[in-house]
């Protein structure tokens, strides 16, 4: 059964973000940015989530940050000790490479931003996942507030919990750590209309999030879709900052929307190719299946180096409800370290798009076919090498091989497509 999930506490102070004029005397910082390396690093921590038709582990590093790591089909549980070789998405997950568990905790901290609550229940926005803490009588145990039912919407809480058999995050003590305007959310569209939407997070409760004017929805969002969605919070109010197919935000390795630093700062990083310019408004598609962010661009800001077409990564804070743009790097055409390589099953294929399945389990990996490539053998079922690079921010195949078959199916570069 579907809860109602109830926003609480009242206007967020913005704290410790700068205001345009500020962020006007500091200009940009323009220059050429290696592409995002793929970097494999080993994670220690505990399971504290899981979200099974998400394919996510939500993991507690010992200083109690989550990181939302996407595993494709994996037995860990809430309460195992695992070593994780994974690496960073554009959206501030993590595809995971190998995992393994070393053993069992009955306790764990974590850091997270509270949603709202329902009953008994604290829910938390943690690493771009939500989180569900049982707070029962824990009014003795919280600091940094007057009581447990004082935690509103927005505050940044480090807490403490009890593991119990059955998974359920029992809390024995919270600490407000701070408070920040911008909350991280993923769920399932329960109902969209013109100006605001229903969003189905951790467990079903349903919150409700108002779409400003200003912002479009991708024409591919529908009632039914998961999504990875950016809401600020005032007035005891969510609204929309971004919206992400989570699907497409899964194989994002160099385009999306993350939240920056710990989530108390309100800072926000946008990958993705800009769509307008000029000396008041950056506008970026961060993306397949994402929505457009813009961000206000402070007076006086330098943008030299950044046209429409132009990949970058903009960094932006929440000034009075606004995203502002405080810093933007143009990414290099270098094409050296942003090919994608996928070795799996094809899970779908026609002369537009083809889509693997890798054989460690990860998410699909979706690439866009040039006109005319020759897809000879690359059939569902068959097991293939596919490459591709970014083309004007989509990923578009190179190459496929069927190790299977006798033939190799090549794309170079295709009659109108190139790979810069």
């Amino acid at each position: 059964m579907r809860t109602k999930l109830t926003a609480l506490g009242a206007l967020v102070i913005v704290a410790g973000v700068s205001s345009p004029a500020a962020a006007a005397q500091r200009p940009a910082s323009i220059r050429p940015l290696a592409h995002r390396a793929t970097v494999t690093r080993t994670v220690a921590g505990v399971v504290v989530g899981r979200d099974a038709a998400r394919h996510t582990l939500m993991v507690a590093a010992p200083n109690g940050l989550v990181r939302t790591l996407r595993v494709g089909a994996h037995t860990a549980a809430i309460g195992d000790r695992v070593l994780t070789r994974d690496n960073a998405l554009a959206d501030g997950t993590f595809l995971m490479r190998r995992l393994a568990v070393t053993g069992r905790v009955r306790r764990a901290r974590l850091h997270g931003t509270v949603v709202g609550s329902s009953g008994a229940k604290l829910l938390l926005s943690a690493g771009g996942s939500e989180l569900s803490v049982r707070r029962g009588g824990l009014s003795a145990h919280v600091t940094g507030t007057s009581s447990a039912g004082g935690l509103g919407a927005g505050q940044v809480v480090s807490a403490t919990v009890a593991i119990n058999p059955t998974g359920v995050l029992d809390a024995t003590s919270l600490q407000q750590v701070g408070q920040t305007g911008l909350v991280g959310l993923d769920g399932v569209i329960s109902s969209l209309g013109a100006g605001s939407l229903q969003l189905a997070v951790e467990q079903g409760a349903l919150t409700t999030i108002t779409i400003p004017p200003s912002l479009s929805l991708p024409t591919t969002i529908a009632v039914g879709d998961r999504v990875e969605v950016l809401v600020s919070y005032s007035n005891a109010a969510f609204t929309l900052v971004t919206i992400n197919d989570d699907h497409a935000a899964a194989s994002g390795t160099t385009q999306g929307v993350s939240e920056s630093g710990t989530g108390s700062n309100e800072a926000v990083v946008v990958e993705g190719t800009v769509v307008s310019v000029d000396t008041a408004t950056l506008v970026v598609q961060p993306g397949d299946g994402a929505a457009q962010a813009t961000l206000a661009v402070p007076s006086g800001f330098d943008l030299t180096g950044v046209v429409v077409g132009a990949d970058v990564k903009a960094d932006g804070t929440l000034v009075n409800g606004t995203l502002t743009l405080t810093n933007v790097e143009v990414r290099s055409a270098e094409q050296g370290d942003q090919t994608t390589h996928a070795t799996g099953t094809v899970a779908s294929v026609d002369t537009s798009t083809l889509v693997v399945q890798p054989t460690d389990g990860s998410a699909q990996v979706t690439f866009a076919v040039p006109s005319g490539f020759d897809l000879t053998g690359v059939v569902v079922g068959a097991d293939v090498k596919a490459d591709g690079t970014l083309v004007n921010g989509t990923l578009t195949l190179t190459n496929v091989e069927v190790p299977s078959a006798s033939s190799t199916s090549s794309g170079g570069s295709p009659t109108g497509t190139s790979d810069s």
